[in-house]
């Protein structure tokens, strides 16, 4: 695709492969770095829940089109990447173990949106897309609580000219993310997170391909029942 090329009515599934080049978070008050951590969804032993998206939509609302996506990328497990946490304190030597991923809850799917540069109803979407996420993640160490961020957090990349984006593609993160146990009602209200990784570091794709597999779709919201199940799942 070129910039100026109209939008398909459909993309393909996508999945993808990452990697940071670094990544800081802090824990008790300390700071703590982590190099090279790579990740993405197309682990040969596991099947691929593939990144879906809605055809183009004029939002009236945001006087734009927007395509709507969704998120399943995020899977880093560093209990297979030791040379990633080399620098952590053998004290800290179960954070080795982290499974960083996608929350897989309902009530927290990470939702995405592409921003073709069109500005009027009466003119086809076109490259280039700016694409946004709004993320939802879940921290898994064995024996202990996940933990979780209770507000999304968001990830920009700006300027694509094709979809999936090309090898290279840096995804940029402005926010904290605050992780709180999971399970804990009103954590958010109630203590300060037990982790937080600050602004700053980047995603970068180092590979892109079309799935094949579909993604279970989450059911819409519902009735008292429908939303506390989601709530808990």
């Amino acid at each position: 695709m070129a910039n100026g090329d109209p939008l398909p009515g459909a993309f393909p599934q996508m999945g993808a492969e990452f990697e940071k080049p670094y990544m800081e978070f802090e824990y008790n008050g300390k700071m703590y770095r982590m190099d090279q951590l790579k990740g993405g969804h197309n682990k040969p032993t596991q099947p691929v829940r593939a990144c879906k998206s809605s055809p183009p939509k004029w939002d009236p609302e945001k006087k734009r089109w927007v395509v709507t996506l969704d998120n399943n990328m995020i899977d880093i497990d560093l209990g297979e990447q030791p040379e990633a946490t080399r620098a952590l304190p053998d004290s800290l030597g179960w954070l080795k173990r982290m499974h960083i991923h996608n929350s897989p809850r309902r009530s927290r799917r990470s939702i995405g949106y592409l921003y073709p540069t069109s500005a009027s109803p009466d003119e086809p979407p076109t490259f280039p897309v700016d694409c946004e996420f709004h993320m939802f993640i879940r921290v898994d160490v064995p024996g202990r609580p996940s933990l979780a961020n209770t507000t999304p957090f968001k990830l920009e990349a700006k300027g694509l000219d094709t979809w999936p984006p090309k090898v290279g593609t840096v995804y940029t993160h402005d926010d904290d993310v605050d992780l709180y146990p999971e399970w804990v009602p009103f954590a958010r209200t109630l203590m300060n997170p037990m982790v937080r990784i600050p602004p700053g570091d980047e995603t970068i794709l180092t590979s892109t391909y079309e799935a094949d597999r579909e993604t279970p779709d989450a059911p819409p919201e519902g009735n008292v029942l429908t939303r506390l199940w989601n709530w808990l799942t």
